[in-house]
């Protein structure tokens, strides 16, 4: 995987594995990148790992959660001593179509197709929604928004309870 290959992923994952540059390396000006440059804790080799048993689950249908033992390498910027390994699950808000969309009631399924005359492009952009002006209000999104989100995640950890049931010891 190569830098220009991870920038579109989200810099709060990809920062992880060490994946993350300054929009302007010549500037002081990357607010953001101050609080990623220095978050390295996992093995860059194992973010395309990662992606693909992510991919390979939302191509079946299935939700996108997976649980990796990770071994974690030295970060002296916050102090960090490789060596350890932890395992990491991590969810990734997709839709999951299969177990969750295609029990909704078909007025949902039209509202996240955009053909709803009631909600009409309120939930076309599920589960991806904007975290700024998403809607007319700055951060705010409706309570339709929020409760499908919240149903999905509901849905996709129940459906995935085995990953989290051993990851916490049960």
């Amino acid at each position: 995987l190569t830098r220009a290959q991870a920038k579109p992923l989200d810099g709060s994952l990809s920062a992880l594995f060490g994946y993350w540059e300054p929009s302007d390396p010549d500037k002081d000006t990357d607010s953001v990148g101050k609080f990623f440059q220095n978050n390295q804790i996992f093995e860059r080799h194992e973010l395309p790992r990662v992606l693909c048993d992510l991919a390979k689950l939302r191509e079946a249908g299935k939700p996108t959660i997976v649980s990796k033992t990770l071994r974690i390498v030295d970060n002296p910027w916050w102090g960090i001593q490789g060596g350890a390994s932890l395992e990491l699950v991590l969810m990734y808000n997709d839709k999951f179509k299969a177990g969750f969309v295609d029990q909704l009631p078909q007025e949902t399924k039209y509202a996240l197709s955009g053909l709803s005359w009631r909600m009409p492009r309120q939930l076309k952009r599920f589960p991806h929604f904007r975290t700024m002006f998403e809607d007319w209000d700055t951060s705010a999104l409706t309570n339709a928004q929020i409760n499908l989100l919240s149903a999905q995640a509901e849905h996709m950890v129940y459906a995935a309870s085995d990953i989290f049931k051993h990851a916490l010891g049960r």
